[in-house]
């Protein structure tokens, strides 16, 4: 007994040595390298606090790299917790972050929706983020079952279709794969200095096709007597809603009104065209001017660059009103339980728990074959739905509806229209 005692003393003592190195010796893994069997520490909704990479052998393991600040990835969440339950013994989804345990606790206080997910949370990571170095968030560390880098992605090819390949073959078909190591501040101009390259100037406007490696953004930044407007990877349409000072939630697709249909296609290309080819970056750098002389000389250059004009108008258009039409106790709820698969492409049955009137009707406008949706329910409250999405007709969609007592009927309504057609002097 005492020769079995002091066994596995020693062997505990080696265990804690070579995981003291490991965190030091550890580095950058390249895709199709075995993972290191590192420790994911200070678990929580887990089973528990402390686990290895090697535990999860014989399921696809995706390590979702997350921050409080980071607005992208705590919409992302529900997705991940949906994918989570749809694959219990495929997958196991950890988020991870380097951030302090107090922090995230204050932070889940105040975030019940995120905090009501239970989704498992490794805190104050150090090793996972050695081996898979982000900057850009959220970064999406994909392992298959045999415990083989498969590489890190955004969260648009965190989807049912990725998990099947990964299952079936051991191998991944990501959409893109995702490169940190380019050195970029979004605070900071375009190509320059380290960021880009070029020298400072006094006045800029630039304007490329797709860059990889950099995020989806768009922002607008004033200091002093500069104003600032950059666009990273972005489509036509959110350059323009952003020239107009809009954006996505209040003029989605079906606010837009283009015509011929081939520059519809390059304002809202398929899902099969290329980044390369559907996708900007934008910058403008002007002194002494205010923000709507900004936005007025972005849409100047979005114009000459695509050829085409584009104006606002109010316009009686045909639309659906999502109304009240009865008992609607089934529909609304005082969970705190937050459920929204809403926008996941690869799913038909559908699923608002914990949601509002408003991610109904956003989701909604975002489906190409439906006119602009109207709220006029008056609901202010939390909703649940469940509903198929695969619905051919007005009279489909409102046949799952109806037992939520909402319609939804066809009307005319005067709004603000988007418009975009080619410039007279040719396209």
């Amino acid at each position: 007994m005492k020769k079995n005692i002091i066994l596995t003393i020693g062997t505990l003592l080696f265990s804690a040595n070579v995981n003291s190195q490991s965190i030091t010796n550890l580095q950058k893994l390249k895709i199709g390298e075995k993972v290191p069997d590192v420790r994911i520490d200070r678990l929580i909704n887990s089973q528990s606090k402390t686990s290895k990479i090697s535990d999860y052998k014989g399921k696809i393991l995706i390590l979702d790299f997350w921050s409080t600040w980071c607005s992208a990835c705590l919409d992302e969440m529900p997705h991940a917790v949906e994918l989570q339950r749809r694959f219990p013994d495929k997958i196991k989804i950890i988020a991870v972050t380097n951030q302090k345990e107090n922090v995230i606790n204050a932070f889940l206080k105040t975030h019940k929706q995120i905090a009501g997910l239970k989704l498992a949370m490794s805190l104050e990571d150090v090793e996972l983020s050695k081996l898979f170095p982000n900057k850009l968030l959220p970064h999406i560390v994909w392992i298959n079952p045999d415990g083989i880098y498969l590489g890190a992605t955004s969260q648009t090819d965190l989807n049912a279709k990725n998990i099947d390949k990964i299952w079936a073959t051991g191998a991944a078909d990501f959409s893109e794969y995702k490169n940190d190591d380019i050195q970029f501040d979004s605070g900071k101009p375009l190509f320059v200095n380290g960021n880009g390259e070029l020298p400072i100037y006094e006045y800029k406007s630039l304007l490329t096709y797709y860059q990889p490696g950099l995020p989806t953004s768009i922002g607008t930044k004033k200091e002093n007597n500069n104003i600032r407007i950059h666009a990273t990877n972005v489509t036509l349409a959110m350059l323009i809603r952003h020239s107009l000072g809009l954006n996505s939630l209040q003029f989605p697709q079906n606010r837009f009104l283009v015509t011929p249909s081939d520059l519809e296609k390059k304002v809202f290309p398929d899902s099969n065209v290329s980044k390369s080819q559907k996708m900007f970056c934008y910058e403008l750098i002007r002194k002494d001017t205010s923000r709507l002389g900004a936005y007025k000389h972005m849409l100047n250059d979005i114009e000459s660059f695509f050829h085409i004009k584009v104006t606002t108008e109010q316009r009686s258009v045909k639309c659906l009103t999502l109304v009240v039409n009865g008992n609607n106790k089934r529909l609304l709820t005082t969970d705190n339980i937050n459920e929204n698969n809403l926008h996941d492409p690869t799913v038909s049955d559908k699923i608002l728990r914990g949601g509002s009137v408003y991610d109904f009707i956003y989701y909604l406008n975002n489906n190409e074959n439906l006119p602009p949706i109207i709220d006029e329910t008056n609901i202010s409250g939390l909703i649940n739905l469940h509903f198929h999405s695969d619905f051919k007709s007005l009279n489909a969609l409102n046949s799952e509806l109806f037992p939520y007592g909402l319609t939804l009927k066809e009307a005319e309504r005067n709004l603000k229209m988007i418009t975009i057609k080619k410039a007279d002097n040719d396209f």
